[in-house]
């Protein structure tokens, strides 16, 4: 078998993992996302789609990101709206710290400042001078 998985990607990435994804936030397909090294500013979805209307690469650089309304009931738990041009897509991380981490490098991405010679950016830096002796 000849077919690539995505989680075998050797391509250096900035985020990926496996995410849920929905045009209406009532259907959802898992999916591969990647946001490569090498191109900083774009979304990559792999697999999971039935309809095959499902973007394969998303540019980051002007995308709104938001997390939905409460009111909204969204079946998903980890929710957060990606809007480009008049396209939007819903899409829902596996833990609450995995949001995070996604909507971080999203946002960094969006606004265009990623930071490629700086990998450890997206971690919490301990100020100098606070470590225990």
């Amino acid at each position: 078998s000849t077919e690539k998985t995505p989680a075998a990607d050797p391509q250096p990435s900035l985020l990926c993992g496996p995410l849920q994804l929905s045009d209406s936030g009532e259907t959802w397909s898992e999916v591969w996302a990647v946001i490569p090294t090498s191109d900083p500013q774009v979304l990559h979805l792999q697999g999971g789609s039935q309809d095959g209307r499902l973007p394969r690469t998303i540019p980051l650089p002007g995308c709104k990101l938001s997390v939905p309304d409460p009111e909204e009931r969204l079946d998903s738990g980890h929710v957060w709206k990606l809007q480009w041009a008049k396209q939007s897509w819903y899409l829902s991380a596996p833990s609450a710290e995995l949001q995070q981490r996604w909507l971080e490098t999203l946002n960094t991405a969006a606004r265009g400042d990623t930071a490629q010679d700086s990998p450890g950016t997206l971690q919490p830096q301990v100020p100098m001078g606070t470590a225990a002796p």
